[in-house]
């Protein structure tokens, strides 16, 4: 099971509401539970006895934030799973070893030509 804790912002009805609370993911494919310890604000000020609609509009700001979240956590930890660094991926060092996309491709110093193998 996983839990975030979420803050976001959203209008309602032409005003603005700040809501937090926990989100919780179940299951083998991350079915979104609900929010639990649902705090609205609005002006600073604790809305006391929220409206259904409002609550619903709440809960489905929280679920997109920590969703996104859960995504991102599950790329990265598939990426971190096949070894492959992306951010270091053709490096400028590369160049410096004499070739610039692998170990078989490189530049020859005395024709100064390309080449493979």
């Amino acid at each position: 099971m996983a839990h975030y804790h979420e803050t976001s912002t959203f209008e309602h009805d032409g005003h603005k509401y700040y809501a937090s609370g926990t989100c919780h993911f179940s299951g083998p494919y991350r079915e979104f539970e609900g929010v639990s310890h649902l705090v609205i604000r609005r002006n600073r000020r604790v809305v006391e006895s929220p409206s259904a609609a409002l609550v619903t509009a709440a809960e489905n700001i929280l679920e997109v934030n920590a969703s996104d979240k859960l995504m991102d956590e599950e790329y990265d930890a598939r990426e971190a799973g096949y070894g492959y660094d992306y951010d270091n991926y053709d490096r400028d060092d590369d160049y410096d070893r004499n070739y610039s996309s692998g170990p078989d491709y490189w530049i020859d110093r005395e024709s100064g030509e390309y080449r493979c193998g």
